[in-house]
Formats: structure tokens, C-alpha cells, sequence
């Protein structure tokens, strides 16, 4: 009998904002600029700190899914962006600079549509629910952010990359999540776009997984067998409970 659910959040709760390229990492630079220029006397361009910053992210995130799936240490990497960019930023000011950019780079997060809704019919349903999601930096930030637009408040746990050294789809992230919820695998279903990290990654520790595809009629890749699979998070009760 399912008894929780774990959602994965980009795409699959919020709409998600690539981390290179897009409006989002284009504010999130332009908003650091002032502060990179008052720590460093130097002032790249927004566009070219936003390629800079978002290409370094986006390759640590595929080099830890390519090895060991551990946590990025996003502020070396930020230091490197800047070295490469020719600010010597202080050492003591960069967590204020990336607290800048991942602000701004949070605020374009959104629920994506009939999320609010479904999680309170799944509250009302005595189901446990957690959140388990890669983030390079700023958990309370993140946490604010859900908080603001109204997640937050139904979800039981959340369980951040960050804060436990480790990513999706590395098996401790899963037992870290579990553990939390008090439930066992066999009771809990994982609901993610990805069908690598959420869904083949959830099966690997025992879980059962839900795949909410981003394109209706998409076929899953070799490899990836769901259990259910969706097109919107309004068909998730009825997909759950048709397991057992």
C-alpha cells in the first residue's frame, strides 16, 4: 500500500528555469553585477557573467550525475567563474554574492498547474509527502521560496542535495528521505520528469516511480520502466492508486 509520495521539484512541481541560458540566469547576473563590481573593481558584462556562471553550474551538475553523485562545491566553482573573469572577489564575500544570484534565480519559480490542488486532496488523503531535489545552493532560500508561494506548507519533508552532501540519484538520498518520512521503500512512490535520476534511480533503492513526462505520448528511454507514467501532476492520485 503506497502511503507517501516524493516529488521531485523542477518541472514536476515548479516550473524550472534552465541553469545556463534563459531569462532567469540573465536577472540572476545582472543582479550580482553591482556587487561583483563593489567587492572586485571589475565589471564583466550581465551576459557574460550569466554564460560564465550558468555554463560552470550546468557542468558540475552533469560531471556529479557522470561519477560519484556528490554534492558540487558551488562556491569554488563560483570563485573559478570569477578568477576566469579577472575579479578577485574576496574570499569573505562570496556567499553574499551567491545568496544574490540564487535569489533572484528562485523568484522564477512557480507552482506549474493543478500542483496546489493536488497536493491538498493527497494531504487530505493521509498520504506523507516529501520533496527530494538536487540544489546547487541557498536551501533556505528555496525554502523561503516555497513557502511564499504556498508548497511548502503541504509537504512533510524536504530533503535538499545541499544539506546531505549527496545528489539524486545516489541511493543515500533516498534512505535520507525514507527515514524522514518514517515509511518503508515499498510504501513510497517517486514522481519525477527525469526518468534517469527519478525514476530508474527510486527503483535502484526500492521505490516505486511515477514518470511525469514533459511531452504527452514521449516513450520512456531504454532503461526506464515506470511503474505509472503521467502528462500532468492532476493524474497522479489516480495513478496511485491503482498501485499496490
Amino acid at each position: 500500500m503506497i502511503r507517501g509520495v516524493i516529488f521531485d521539484l523542477g518541472d514536476t512541481l515548479v516550473t524550472q528555469a534552465p541553469l545556463a541560458g534563459g531569462d532567469a540566469n540573465l536577472e540572476a547576473a545582472s543582479a550580482i553585477l553591482p556587487l561583483v563590481e563593489e567587492y572586485s573593481g571589475y565589471s564583466p558584462s550581465a551576459e557574460e557573467l550569466a554564460a560564465a556562471i550558468g555554463r560552470n553550474l550546468q557542468d558540475a551538475v552533469v560531471e556529479s550525475y557522470e561519477s560519484n553523485h556528490s554534492q558540487p562545491d558551488t562556491e569554488a566553482l563560483f570563485h573559478d567563474v570569477l578568477d576566469d573573469l579577472g575579479c578577485s572577489l574576496p574570499r569573505e564575500h562570496a556567499r553574499t554574492v551567491l545568496d544574490g544570484y540564487f535569489r533572484r534565480y528562485y523568484e522564477s519559480m512557480a507552482p506549474l498547474a493543478d500542483v496546489m490542488e493536488t497536493l491538498t486532496l493527497a494531504k487530505g488523503l493521509a498520504l506523507k509527502l516529501g520533496i527530494l531535489a538536487n540544489v546547487l545552493w541557498g536551501p533556505e532560500l528555496l525554502r523561503d521560496r516555497l513557502r511564499r508561494i504556498g508548497i511548502a506548507r503541504s509537504i512533510n519533508c524536504m530533503v535538499l542535495s545541499y544539506e546531505i552532501g549527496w545528489m539524486k540519484p545516489f541511493p543515500g538520498a533516498y534512505r535520507e528521505v525514507l527515514q524522514r518520512m518514517d515509511l518503508r521503500p515499498s510504501e513510497v512512490v517517486m514522481v519525477g520528469d527525469d526518468p534517469y535520476v527519478d525514476v530508474i534511480g527510486a527503483q535502484r533503492a526500492g521505490l516505486k516511480a511515477i514518470w511525469k513526462r514533459l511531452d504527452m505520448g514521449l516513450a520512456p528511454p531504454e532503461g526506464a520502466r515506470p511503474h505509472q507514467i503521467i502528462d500532468s501532476i492532476r493524474q497522479l492520485l489516480p495513478a496511485v492508486a491503482e498501485m499496490v
